[in-house]
């Protein structure tokens, strides 16, 4: 399915070619784009040559054979052309407008052509707006039986199979692995009522940060909620590759498909039992042991706010820690780090059950010895024993970084002990800071090691 990429975020070229269609900016807006460098730049969407080149651009897909559904991402960034036409309505209203009839221009040379709407971070606090745009042009004018499989009659409204759809994104709220429900009530009604909607949910523990995690109980939450909502479809988002998280991408189709089948310990079993492992039980008590902790760490959004000076703003802030909120969300007390801690120990104890006997080569019951036996082989228990290490490592690094932060938010008026908590937490940091990168090193060259880069990159 070709997209056209967000409308705040299209080639510098088209502003080159056709000068008025560069937005003009209210000083909100300026200072946005000054922040966010040349990749952020609104459109005019008031001038009739933006819906003549969208319009282009859709037509151009249309003509592909295999092209039956074109989709269009609304601005990623809260920005807009402030000219007079512009400023008179919605941005985002603006845009969804702009691509219906542009949408509409295209199915001149492919009457079927279907049309798909992303929403975004941008568009968030717009949604209800851009939803009532979309529903508008089916209420009243198109009977649901015309398109229901069963036939019903009598009601008119938006059709379960519309031929235009809506996907959630939002960079803030769908690329989450946190337990709050991700579909909030503006868009569960609107799939209730027969909108067809998708979401664009993040599979792994971050869209930008790429750790290990292999996740059966957050996978069937996640997949479960949106089946619940009556979801049409998702686009799962796997960093950098689905080679890295196979379980996780397979888990999401599992439980898309038959949500409140099998269990997330069965589901691991079987999974297991796929692969040819000789104890797939085993794999399954390691999930069942070391998942939900992985979901401690990763809900919290960690380490993707250490790299975004989520840490940094804590320290500068001074404030005490919060357990039970921002990183330490699901760290409730200073017990559960080490609940979380026993549990790695007994996850790491149970992946090295699994690892292969010593001079076998082999971890499988099945498959003929030899050079065909090599299909068979999978890097699995390894990769188990890494990621055991790197979650064991993180879950450290937020107990002592707890015990840091809570020391140095008293300053100078902290006692003997609190002085002494801190220096304590440093070398326990400092060796759980290690575990984590070359777990990650080694867990990245288990299971997809022709994609990671050269030693010493």
């Amino acid at each position: 399915m070709p997209v056209v990429t967000h409308l705040d975020q299209l080639p510098p070229a088209l502003f080159v070619r056709y000068p008025e269609l560069k937005g003009i900016g209210g000083e909100v807006d300026k200072k946005a784009w000054l922040a966010m460098g040349d990749d952020v730049q609104s459109v005019c969407f008031s001038q009739p040559k933006a819906e003549e080149i969208l319009a282009d651009w859709l037509t151009c897909m249309a003509r592909y054979p295999e092209v039956s559904d074109v989709m269009v991402w609304l601005g990623e960034e809260n920005v807009s052309c402030h000219c007079p036409r512009c400023a008179a309505v919605n941005p985002f209203v603006l845009q969804t407008q702009v691509a219906l009839r542009a949408w509409q221009a295209a199915k001149r040379v492919k009457p079927t052509l279907r049309l798909r709407i992303l929403l975004t971070q941008g568009s968030y606090d717009s949604n209800a707006k851009v939803l009532a745009v979309v529903t508008d042009r089916k209420k009243g004018t198109v009977p649901i039986c015309a398109q229901h499989p069963e036939g019903r009659s009598g009601k008119w409204g938006l059709s379960p199979f519309s031929d235009v759809a809506v996907t959630y994104y939002d960079g803030n709220r769908t690329y989450d692995s946190s337990r709050e429900p991700m579909i909030y009530p503006l868009l569960a009604k609107f799939a209730a009522e027969g909108g067809e909607l998708g979401c664009v949910p993040q599979l792994t523990a971050s869209y930008r940060v790429v750790c290990p995690w292999t996740a059966p109980q957050f996978i069937k939450a996640r997949m479960t909620e949106f089946v619940d909502k009556r979801l049409r479809r998702f686009l799962g988002y796997a960093t950098p590759s689905d080679r890295f998280y196979e379980f996780n991408v397979a888990a999401a189709a599992e439980w898309s498909w038959n949500a409140h089948g099998r269990s997330p310990r069965e589901f691991a079993a079987a999974w297991a039992v796929h692969q040819g492992w000789a104890d797939p039980e085993k794999f399954a008590q390691w999930t069942a042991t070391l998942g939900p902790v992985g979901w401690d760490v990763y809900g919290g959004r960690v380490p993707y706010f250490w790299v975004t000076r989520g840490v940094w703003r804590m320290f500068q802030q001074g404030k005490p820690p919060r357990l039970g909120s921002g990183l330490f969300t699901y760290f409730p007390t200073l017990q559960h780090f080490d609940a979380d801690l026993a549990a790695c120990d007994r996850a790491m104890s149970r992946a090295k059950e699994l690892a292969p006997e010593k001079g076998t080569g082999t971890f499988c019951r099945n498959g003929p010895p030899g050079a065909a036996h090599k299909r068979y082989l999978s890097p699995f228990p390894a990769a188990m024993i890494e990621e055991t290490r790197v979650i064991r490592g993180l879950v450290e690094m937020l107990k002592g970084l707890y015990l840091i932060a809570d020391v140095t938010a008293v300053g100078q008026d902290a006692d003997a002990d609190q002085r002494k908590q801190a220096a304590d937490a440093m070398p326990l940091m400092d060796r759980a800071s290690q575990e984590v990168r070359s777990g990650l090193v080694a867990w990245g060259n288990a299971v997809a090691p022709k994609m990671m880069p050269p030693e010493g990159f």
